[in-house]
C-alpha cells in the first residue's frame, strides 16, 4: 500500500509539473499579428471607377483598432479599411478589412502602389513580434479612358 502511495504521489507531482509546463508554454506563445493577400480590385483601373482594397488579418488577441492604406506616391492621401460589413467590406468580422476608393478622374496614368499598415487602440503602428514594421503592399495600373 505504501509502495502504491508513493507512485501515486510521483504521478501526482509529475502531472502537476506538466500543467506548469504547458500554462508557461501557452503564456509565453507569441502573439502573432499578420498581414495577409493585400488587394487592388481590379488591377486596371480608369478614371472614376471605383477600388476594392482589402486585406487579411490575423489577430488572434484581437489587438488590431485600425487598418490603413495609403498611396506611396502621394502619402498624404490615407484610406481607413473596416470589418463591419459596410463600405465595400462584404462580411463583418470575418478578418478581411476593405474600403472602396472612387479614383478622380484627374489623376494621372500610371502604377500606384498602396501600403497597408495596423494600428492598436492607441492608434501606436503594430510592428511584428521580430520588431519589423508590419505592412504590406499592392499595386493597381491607372490608365486613361
Amino acid at each position: 500500500m505504501t509502495m502504491t502511495r508513493n507512485r501515486l504521489q510521483i504521478i501526482m507531482k509529475n502531472l502537476k509539473l506538466l500543467l506548469i509546463a504547458s500554462i508557461i508554454i501557452i503564456s509565453c506563445k507569441p502573439n502573432k499579428i499578420e498581414l495577409r493577400d493585400a488587394k487592388c480590385t481590379p488591377e486596371k483601373v480608369k478614371p472614376g471607377e471605383s477600388v476594392l482594397f482589402s486585406v487579411n488579418v490575423n489577430d488572434p488577441k484581437g489587438q488590431v483598432e485600425t487598418i490603413t492604406t495609403r498611396l506611396v506616391q502621394y502619402p498624404d492621401l490615407v484610406l481607413m479599411l473596416n470589418d463591419n460589413g459596410g463600405q465595400g467590406d462584404v462580411v463583418e468580422g470575418d478578418g478581411i478589412w476593405s474600403i472602396v476608393f472612387e479614383m478622380p478622374s484627374q489623376a494621372s496614368p500610371r502604377q500606384y502602389d498602396w501600403e497597408f499598415r495596423a494600428y492598436d487602440d492607441a492608434d501606436k503602428r503594430i510592428s511584428a513580434p521580430e520588431g519589423e514594421e508590419l505592412r504590406m503592399q499592392a499595386s493597381f495600373e491607372f490608365f486613361s479612358k
